[in-house]
């Protein structure tokens, strides 16, 4: 089984670590803007505030590791762009549930969803953006 697209792999991962960076980058500023906006502390589970740097780092991973999907999905599966497209969607949704969770006294869920939400809006059209860039249709 082969995917659709031939993936230059130095290229692919150069950008994907500028979308990983531009995703975590929009994360730990919508934080930054929730806290200063509403005059709230983003707390995770345990009451502990939520830092920007664990915003950062969870936002890069999680990217990183969509990425990665999306690689395998390009070279190896057919309709590969398509079915990675329908399967962040389905991320996104499941993700949303414990999300909910993080915050016990129930202070910031909503703008910890929000957080999730525009650092997915980032994330996921420029993953896709960037597929014409490092990868080409394979003839057949």
């Amino acid at each position: 089984m082969s995917g659709d697209y031939e993936v230059d792999a130095q290229a692919f991962w150069i950008g994907a670590t500028a979308v990983a960076a531009i995703a975590s980058t929009a994360a730990v500023v919508t934080q930054l803007v929730l806290q200063l906006v509403f005059d709230t502390t983003l707390t995770e589970g345990g009451g502990a505030e939520l830092s920007y740097w664990k915003t950062f780092g969870v936002a890069f991973a999680a990217t990183v590791v969509g990425m990665g999907v999306l690689h395998l999905f390009l070279a190896g599966v057919p309709r590969g762009k398509t079915l990675w497209q329908l399967l962040a969607s389905l991320v996104l949704i499941a993700s949303l549930i414990p999300i909910t969770q993080l915050d016990s006294a129930g202070d910031n869920k909503l703008f910890l969803l929000f957080l999730h939400l525009v650092t997915y809006l980032f994330a996921v059209p420029t993953m896709v953006g960037m597929i014409p860039r490092v990868a080409r249709p394979v003839q057949r």
